[in-house]
């Protein structure tokens, strides 16, 4: 009974760090289970394999003279926090302003700059829980005030037979 307990442990641990359904059968017959449901674990997502650490975001606050409702920042803090990241402190940081300036530009201010300030709560070789301030300069926003189509009675008539394939 404990020899199946630990052959069972060691597939789980193949099976997570190595899952390929094309090398399952190198798996030797001892090590493989009689209940398929072992070797259908997930694979473990590729920043556990890798030496850098998970970077979980315990707390990510905006701060400046900002123009942009407090719910949509909350929204955003919300969706950044619940990112997977890993590597080094300064790769997230730089990551987390990249992601901060697109959506402030997907809401029109074009101009805006974002500087990510992180500090580390915890940390150990496999995890780290930091805690992040971004500065935010958000500029001008810009609106679309109206858009307007055209098209000559020549061009539409072009348009028309090419469509029709006439």
């Amino acid at each position: 009974m404990r020899c199946q307990f630990v052959q069972l442990i060691v597939l789980a641990i193949a099976c997570s760090l190595s899952w390929d359904p094309s090398t399952h059968a190198q798996v030797p017959a001892m090590f493989q289970a009689q209940d398929s449901e072992v070797c259908s674990l997930a694979p473990l997502p590729e920043h556990n394999r890798s030496s850098a650490p998970q970077v979980t975001i315990a707390e990510l606050v905006f701060d400046g003279n900002l123009q942009l409702p407090i719910e949509d920042q909350n929204q955003l803090s919300e969706s950044l926090k619940q990112q997977a990241l890993s590597g080094d402190v300064g790769d997230v940081a730089s990551g987390i302003e990249e992601k901060v300036r697109s959506a402030w530009q997907n809401l029109g201010y074009f101009n805006v700059q974002a500087r990510a300030d992180v500090r580390v709560l915890s940390s150990s070789p496999v995890s780290q829980r930091i805690a992040v301030s971004v500065r935010v300069d958000e500029g001008r926003q810009y609106r679309l005030e109206k858009i307007t189509f055209k098209a000559t009675k020549k061009s539409a008539t072009r348009k028309l037979c090419a469509a029709c394939s006439v």
